[in-house]
């Protein structure tokens, strides 16, 4: 077994995985959980669609998936004519629609600090730790990981790669210090001789050359989409009383940067200064203040465990 292969540790194989765009969505097991008690709330007043519409003449599809603000006379006829509660059916109905968007918004959430993520590891990996700046230690602290154990993964990540280099007989570093167009001579044959495509290879270090001029051009990148992130937390923070977040709530709090009970608080201020609308960016302004620095570097083990 090769020496490098050994070594690599559970991180650098997690950093590979998040590289390859493997993290997985966050609290899966608590959102099936509440779609199956959601949907055995429906199921008692609502048949299965097949069955209702062979039984009852009532188009099930069409009131569950049209908000009952947009129900057409026709539909409304049917539904009374089952002999169901117009009223009650509405309701169930609409907040059977507000847990779905509840949860394709948290999805949203997992989705932004996932790509954050996958970001700063490409960026970590393209040079050796000895040279990152201060803004990319930052950034990995921010993406919830611990500096010294991720510094020790790249670093395995990074000599298994190079060793794996050498062993083709290719100089990979000096492949992707220049552009293709001037590689020389020696480099094309050992690509050749070692088997790949010239054209393949240097078209995908074209692309990661671009990507990296992007990265290193617009690193604000980083910061704009934590900030989305935060910015939905806060959002769905915002839509419900602070006395009705389950835990999945509170844990997206905690991986935004915020302290649940300080937020919370924060929530009611300004929910009671105005019932009927609320500046979401005042509130973000003033729930930063409550950004606690070890709680960024909770959120790696908060995605892994997320109960």
């Amino acid at each position: 077994m090769n020496v490098f292969a050994a070594a690599e540790s559970h991180l650098a194989q997690r950093i590979r995985r998040t590289l390859a765009g493997g993290v997985r969505r966050m609290s899966t097991r608590s959102r099936v959980i509440t779609a199956v008690v959601l949907c055995g709330a429906c199921a008692a007043v609502l048949p299965s669609t097949g069955i209702a519409q062979t039984r009852d003449s009532v188009d099930w599809e069409m009131a569950r998936t049209t908000a009952p603000e947009e129900w057409s006379e026709e539909l409304k006829s049917q539904i009374i004519a089952a002999g169901y509660d117009l009223e009650a059916i509405a309701e169930r109905i609409r907040l059977g629609q507000q847990e779905d968007a509840r949860r394709t918004e948290g999805d949203g959430d997992s989705d932004r600090l996932a790509e954050f993520q996958r970001g700063v590891a490409a960026r970590a990996m393209a040079i050796p730790p000895e040279e990152w700046n201060e803004r990319l230690k930052a950034a990995i602290v921010r993406a919830g990981w611990d500096l010294d154990e991720f510094t020790e993964g790249i670093r395995q990540r990074q000599a298994f790669a190079h060793q794996a280099k050498r062993e083709d007989g290719i100089d990979w570093r000096a492949v992707a210090a220049m552009p293709p167009e001037e590689w020389s001579e020696e480099l094309k044959s050992q690509i050749i001789a070692a088997g790949h495509d010239l054209e393949e290879i240097a078209e995908r270090i074209r692309l990661r050359q671009q990507e990296e001029v992007a990265r290193r051009t617009d690193e604000d990148g980083d910061s704009d989409r934590l900030a989305e992130f935060q910015r939905g937390v806060a959002a769905r923070a915002m839509a419900t009383p602070p006395e009705e977040w389950d835990e999945e709530m509170k844990r997206a709090i905690r991986r935004a940067g915020w302290d649940p009970v300080v937020l919370a608080e924060r929530v009611r201020q300004a929910r009671a200064s105005d019932s009927e609308s609320v500046d979401l960016s005042e509130l973000q302004s003033g729930a930063s203040t409550v950004i606690q620095e070890r709680t960024w570097g909770q959120v790696k083990r908060e995605v892994a465990n997320p109960e």
